[in-house]
């Protein structure tokens, strides 16, 4: 199937940021602004590792963790928000503008994002809790990317 590439297309596809360089590029262009699959593909999302991640960090509250396992925990949060964000951020991108819903999403992902670069702090205590608001971030961000999916 060839699809005509007209102006009107093109300009379409620089207005959204996809300025069209060479013809084969083109098709890829086209076929993500219709909804199929572009060539840029997003890496697998094991949900269930990533929940059984945040159950050991929520976990954690019950016992007194040591910090080497807080430091394993924080390194291995950090990697799971780091996998699912840009995903989460890209579908905040096409809500509406200034409602007030998209800014509050906008919030709190940046504010994800700065938490995932703070560290563990000097004491156990701050550790546990970094630890304890990672999780909680991972398990809104993944709420976030599963409804995306089912959508």
């Amino acid at each position: 199937m060839s699809i005509p590439i007209t102006r009107k297309l093109i300009h379409l596809l620089r207005v959204r940021g996809r300025a069209v360089r060479r013809r084969g590029e083109a098709a890829h262009r086209i076929s993500y602004l219709v909804g199929a699959r572009s060539g840029h593909e997003s890496l697998p999302v094991d949900v269930e590792a990533i929940s059984a991640t945040i159950r050991r960090a929520l976990c954690l509250g019950s016992g007194r963790p040591e910090h080497d396992a807080l430091t394993k925990l924080e390194e291995e949060l950090r990697r799971r928000i780091a996998l699912l964000l840009p995903e989460v951020c890209e579908s905040a991108r096409h809500l509406w503008p200034n409602s007030i819903d998209t800014h509050r999403l906008k919030a709190r992902l940046d504010g994800i994002e700065r938490q995932t670069r703070q560290g563990l702090g000097q004491g156990t205590l701050s550790a546990h809790v970094q630890v304890h608001q990672l999780a909680r971030d991972c398990q809104y961000v993944l709420t976030r990317h599963s409804a995306k999916c089912r959508r």
